[in-house]
């Protein structure tokens, strides 16, 4: 995915990214992705570390949820990851967006 022009410490650049909208989402022209990194690095607790998934993640990488973002489909270069097939990569994922958003801020 393209990310384009940054500002202040956004991401930068062409990189693999993780679809983390539903299918709902996708009948509109937008979608929501989180970019990885492949430097390795001491971990937020809003990221996931991710084995070398060949194709578009050849590397372990790091998938840093704290820096999703709604785009345009258009955006997406074929290098976006729509499926994580590895239930416990999966857990961790949806730990780091309940990390993100914890559900006592959206007033539940």
């Amino acid at each position: 995915m393209d990310w384009g022009v940054p500002v202040g410490h956004e991401m930068n650049k062409v990189r693999p990214s993780l679809v983390i909208s539903g299918d709902e989402l996708h009948m509109s022209p937008y979608v929501v992705v989180c970019p990885f990194t492949s430097t390795l690095r001491a971990m937020y607790p809003c990221e996931v570390s991710f084995p070398a998934l060949g194709g578009h993640l050849p590397v372990p990488s790091l998938l840093m949820v704290q820096c999703l973002r709604s785009i345009s489909d258009k955006r997406l270069r074929g290098d976006a990851i729509d499926t994580v097939r590895d239930p416990l990569l999966r857990l961790r994922v949806e730990e780091a967006l309940a990390r993100l958003f914890p559900a006592e801020r959206l007033g539940s």
